[in-house]
């Protein structure tokens, strides 16, 4: 069941509102640490009195199985959306996922207009295609994951280590 704490207005939250999304197949340790490392550097912020720590409640907005098929093609993806939603939901600091079946996100960040958008580091805001959605006063946070694979340098690996 929704908490419907996560999907009221921004001006009625009590906490701050922090959205990541993403794909999310075939699930790896990149994306503990985007996950983990954004929530903590939203957490660390202050209000602006400078005194309270932020609390926040995070929504994963991930890709659909039909779009994630449009993006990445006919083997993709190796999850189902039921398998990565739940995966998603057993991460400690997820409150929520939604999928979404568009290409990208910018529908769904504009309707829910979280207070911070989190990414990995090698997306940047002229590359973000949800951008004109983050004209709402979203704060967006990038994270490094230098170090730790992709998705699909996973997949390679395996396909390339067949016997």
């Amino acid at each position: 069941m929704k908490d419907s704490r996560l999907f009221c207005p921004r001006s009625m939250r009590r906490n701050k509102l922090v959205m990541i999304s993403g794909v999310f197949d075939l699930f790896h340790a990149g994306h503990i640490y985007l996950i983990q490392d954004g929530l903590g550097q939203v957490k660390h912020l202050k209000w602006t009195t400078g005194h309270e720590p932020i609390n926040v409640d995070c929504i994963m907005a991930i890709n659909s199985d039909l779009s994630v098929k449009r993006l990445k093609g006919p083997d993709r993806p190796i999850m189902n959306q039921d398998a990565r939603r739940l995966t998603l939901l057993g991460i400690k600091g997820v409150d929520e996922v939604v999928i979404f079946n568009e290409l990208t996100p910018e529908k769904i960040v504009k309707k829910y207009q979280p207070d911070y958008y989190i990414k990995g580091h090698e997306y940047r805001e002229h590359e973000l295609p949800e951008i004109t959605a983050l004209k709402y006063n979203i704060k967006v946070i990038y994270v490094d994951t230098t170090g730790y694979p992709h998705t699909s340098d996973i997949i390679n690996k395996i396909k390339n280590s067949k016997t």
